[in-house]
């Protein structure tokens, strides 16, 4: 989870909402549409998977940023896990 939150926080607009165990909150400003996203990560020790669920505040289609961002962070976490296992 160390290096999901910290992948997190290199995003811009970025704001940890709340971070305890397995479970990492976070809100995502958009530039575009000035609308804050929420993206609830939960770690799954037995599967050792992430689980990820994201909802915007405001019923307002984005053009696919939040997903694009969501997409972002899974790829950069996959590069660094990746390259912790080397």
């Amino acid at each position: 989870m160390e290096i999901l939150r910290k992948n997190v926080k290199r995003i811009r607009n970025s704001k940890i909402i709340f971070n305890e165990n397995n479970l990492l909150v976070v809100e995502f400003k958009s530039w575009f549409s000035k609308t804050k996203d929420v993206a609830l990560f939960e770690y799954d020790k037995e599967e050792e998977l992430i689980h990820v669920c994201s909802k915007s505040d405001f019923e307002f289609f984005d053009l696919g940023m939040n997903r694009a961002r969501i997409e972002k962070i899974r790829w950069n976490f996959e590069k660094k896990e990746l390259c912790r296992t080397r």
